[in-house]
């Protein structure tokens, strides 16, 4: 590694800082601070690699709190040099612009790092000497404008005590001489205020000094007609010109507002400057203040190419360091491409710089999600029938030619028909046809982000089917064989089929099915009455619009019609739910009695009775016939209104209904004998824990706990074993 530089120890024997005067022809390339700490030291460069900042274990060691641990580097190469930011914290710049990534440096440019000033020297050629006499005369007006703010300050006749001297400003360092002519001092209000350079980022702009390559001002180009003075004019007649020409410069300012100003343009990428105002006869501009930050990308759930206008910058996950404006809106986008199905999809997001940010987080989430493909049957083609969400009006035929199972192919979201095409000979022929013997519909989407094919050989042979009537328990007969009541989810071989609905009270309804291929059937009968039943259900309508009488009527006109054994049960249990809700209650019990001669209606009615019961707040017998419900009856509508009256008789107590094999059992709860032998009731009981212990003589004691809950129905069947089959 080059020797380490600090600038703090210029004089030490070990640092290889140099005077200009002092550096050999060898010492070149090398940087020359001509503002900030150590100005006049010269830096002498290795080829290749430079790296400043103020870690041990940069070539250039600069102590100074405006620099980075590791700020930037200055390659040295034999076709020229380039100068790359490492993500400092207050930026690298060249000729007063902010770098962005790898930038070029020549002969005599100045290189800012922090707060120093460098130029870059590749050689003694052209450099400016620090000790030649300057020309008399008119050079000195040269002087004046080239050096702008620093030429004005009036030389002393006397020297100035060390005590009294202004500190000295990082300014654009003069060539050295003879100090210009006197110039007397002017007010403060006649001179123009001091218009910043355009540089960002700039940590302080209104104490920024005045430099040669920034605008020089209003006064630098009102005394640029001094250089036309002839140089034989002597220093007396130079002195009263200058006086003069001042004279004139405050009449300007006072009377006509001064010459107008074009404002100065800021450098290429640092955004669009301020338009200045004038303020009390001076110009004021307001240059944005650029930031060095670390811009984090990521996407989910696949990589993304990310473009910063239109510059691709990586591939996610990455980083990277740009110098950013604060309170301005950028845009970045990703681009996902999806090349199994030959798309791609794209997510934009917009950012701003927040103070004391250091790192933006940016993550492109892809409205995109995964089909998996687990299994597929022998000699088949996939194919997609795609309705992006974008356009959800086009389909896009895709076709797979090479599957990989388990390996996530990435879809857009929208709506998408999956097929499996197999080739089929034709009966009696030689000709194929490739034939759809799989279809499934599917969505992606943010509730339903993935889908996964799991298809064997023996899912070509069969199809799932949903089969569903109006009213429900209607039975099913595929090809004359029973398979179960409406509604029916069940899967049915491919072929032909003959499905027969059947309900009692209804006509029997009949159709064709054929389904050659796998994909879902599902079908809504609407059965047909007869004229009982249609009867029948005119009084199921009233009976939900509460009009109860008319409800009684149309029932009794729908027994003089020869209704079957099943429309007379259910004509009587909904004249005893008319009843019911009259608060007829002995007319109610007297036709619920007779419903419960069907099978179909029994526990039907006797939940009917059991509301009965509650209605005449007899809760115990209600929860007689409610235990007998909820464990008996297998329709799920009647348990689960069964369920809600038990609820409303116990609110907050639970009942244990505790029976035994062989019953007559003496049952001990808790160490304490209850009266009452199994099978038994319990009903009011808190909440907690039970001990339950069952005596029957010539049989084992039996002793069971459980934990009841809030307002809970447990029904207990506890076998006993005999004693004699005891070992």
């Amino acid at each position: 590694m080059a020797d380490i530089t600090k600038a703090e120890h210029a004089t030490d024997e070990n640092t290889d800082v140099r005077e200009m005067g002092e550096l050999p022809e060898e010492s070149y390339p090398c940087l020359r601070v001509v503002a900030g700490p150590g100005r006049g030291a010269v830096y002498p460069l290795q080829e290749g690699v430079n790296q400043l900042g103020r870690s041990d274990m940069c070539h250039l060691l600069l102590d100074d709190s405006s620099i980075s641990r590791e700020h930037c580097q200055l390659e040295v190469r034999a076709d020229g040099a380039l100068v790359r930011d490492l993500g400092s914290r207050n930026g690298t710049q060249i000729q007063g612009v902010p770098i962005q990534a790898e930038t070029p440096i020549t002969h005599g440019q100045r290189l800012k790092v922090g707060a120093y000033d460098f130029q870059y020297l590749t050689g003694p050629a052209d450099l400016p000497a620090e000790d030649s006499e300057p020309e008399q005369s008119s050079d000195i007006a040269q002087t004046i404008v080239d050096t702008g703010a620093e030429a004005m300050e009036p030389m002393p006749s006397e020297p100035v005590p060390a005590a009294e001297q202004a500190p000295e400003t990082p300014v654009a360092e003069a060539p050295e001489g003879p100090p210009p002519a006197e110039i007397p001092e002017q007010p403060a209000a006649d001179l123009p205020a001091e218009v910043p350079p355009a540089e960002a980022p700039m940590e302080n702009p209104e104490s920024a000094p005045l430099t040669p390559e920034a605008s020089p001002g209003k006064l630098a180009r009102l005394l640029a007609p001094l250089r036309r003075i002839p140089k034989w004019l002597s220093g007396v007649s130079l002195g009263l010109l200058v006086i003069g020409f001042v004279a004139w410069l405050a009449y300007s300012f006072w009377f006509s507002g001064g010459p107008p100003t074009p404002p100065p343009e800021l450098p290429t990428g640092t955004g669009s400057p301020v338009d200045p105002q004038a303020v009390s006869g001076t110009v004021k501009m307001t240059v944005p203040e650029y930031v060095p930050v670390f811009l984090d990308f990521s996407a989910s759930p696949i990589g993304a190419e990310v473009f910063f206008g239109k510059e691709k910058v990586g591939n996610t996950p990455f980083r990277m360091s740009a110098h950013l404006q604060f309170e301005k809106i950028y845009e970045v986008k990703g681009t996902f491409a999806l090349d199994e199905i030959g798309e791609t999809v794209e997510k934009k997001l917009r950012f701003s710089l927040g103070s004391n940010q250091q790192v933006i987080p940016l993550k492109f989430e892809a409205e995109i999600g995964p089909m998996k493909i687990k299994a597929l049957p022998r000699n088949v083609d996939l194919y997609l029938e795609a309705y992006f969400a974008r356009d959800p009006h086009r389909a896009k035929p895709i076709k797979f030619s090479e599957v990989v199972f388990g390996k996530p192919i990435y879809l857009p979201y929208g709506r998408y028909m999956m097929e499996l095409r197999q080739n089929r000979q034709l009966s009696a022929s030689q000709t194929f046809v490739n034939e759809v013997v799989y279809r499934r519909e599917f969505k992606i989407n943010a509730e339903q982000n993935s889908f996964e094919i799991d298809v064997q050989d023996k899912d070509l042979k069969i199809f799932p089917a949903k089969l569903r009537s109006i009213p429900a328990g209607a039975e099913v007969l595929l090809d004359g064989e029973l398979i179960g009541t409406t509604p029916l989810s069940q899967d049915i071989a491919t072929g032909e089929h003959e499905l027969i609905l059947r309900k009692e009270g209804y006509f029997e309804h009949k159709q064709a099915m054929r389904v050659d291929m796998n994909t879902p059937f599902e079908v809504t009968v609407q059965l047909k009455t007869s004229e009982a039943g249609h009867l029948i259900n005119e009084a199921r309508l009233r009976i939900k619009q509460r009009r109860y009488q008319e409800a009684i009527n149309t029932l009794i006109n729908s027994l003089k019609l020869d209704p079957t054994k099943q429309e007379i049960a259910e004509a009587h249990y909904l004249i005893g739910q008319s009843y019911l809700y009259l608060r007829s209650f002995g007319e109610a019990r007297d036709y619920y009695t007779q419903a419960m001669r069907h099978e179909a209606f029994r526990y039907a009615a006797r939940l009917g009775v059991a509301q009965i019961h509650y209605a005449k707040n007899e809760k115990v017998q209600a929860l007689q016939i409610l235990t007998e419900v909820l464990i008996a009856a297998k329709r799920d509508e009647i348990k689960s209104e069964a369920g809600r009256l038990f609820q409303q008789i116990s609110p907050f107590r639970s009942v244990l209904y505790i029976t035994s094999d062989p019953p007559g059992a003496t049952v001990v709860i808790n160490d304490r004998a209850v009266a009452v032998k199994t099978p038994l009731l319990l009903h009011d009981l808190m909440v907690g824990k039970y001990r339950i212990q069952l005596h029957l003589p010539g049989f084992k004691n039996q002793q069971v706990k459980v934990d009841l809950g809030i307002s809970e129905f447990k029904p207990m069947v506890i076998k006993l074993e005999p004693v004699d089959l005891v070992r």
